[in-house]
């Protein structure tokens, strides 16, 4: 319940800044955490960054999820960073055997009576996140104008089973 609240005010806070004329007020992620890589034979170096910003009411929990066989080889799998509550940049290096290209993950996560953040990155990125979809193909249709402006071709929608 309390975080319904608290989602509602952040909500509306948003909402009210919109009106007051500011088109350029957006709620700041307050955690963000990026992860890039390095694999040298067998083993792979990753770097997690966590950014704060802003002030946290918690400190972050920073947690390494590794795919089944991997195992890591140096750093720690799973940290509370104390000092991370104050804006600011931690980095973490991590050691892993065996990821094999397959994907690691690291998690950053903020808890407390009133909030929660989180962000998450993921290395090597996914193939399949940066496939590009062919662009639909505008077919002729009968001419029609909209406005002042004549459309002679569309690009064909197909309705969505119900």
């Amino acid at each position: 319940m309390v975080r319904w609240f608290c989602g509602i005010a952040i909500l509306l806070a948003a909402i009210g800044a919109q009106a007051g004329g500011n088109r350029h007020t957006r709620i700041e992620v307050p955690l963000k955490v990026t992860l890039s890589g390095e694999e040298a034979g067998d083993r792979a170096t990753l770097i997690a960054e966590v950014e704060v910003r802003g002030r946290l009411p918690a400190a972050p929990v920073l947690r390494l999820q590794l795919p089944e066989g991997a195992r890591l080889v140096e750093g720690v799998p799973e940290e509370t960073l104390a000092g991370a509550t104050e804006p600011g940049q931690v980095t973490r290096t991590f050691v892993v055997e065996g990821l094999q290209g397959r994907t690691a993950t690291v998690v950053a996560e903020m808890v407390s009576p009133g909030a929660g953040a989180r962000s998450q990155a993921s290395w090597p990125m996914s193939r399949e996140a940066i496939r590009v979809q062919p662009t639909p193909q505008a077919v002729p249709i009968p001419p029609v104008e909209v406005r002042g402006v004549r459309i002679q071709q569309a690009i064909p929608i197909e309705p969505t089973p119900r």
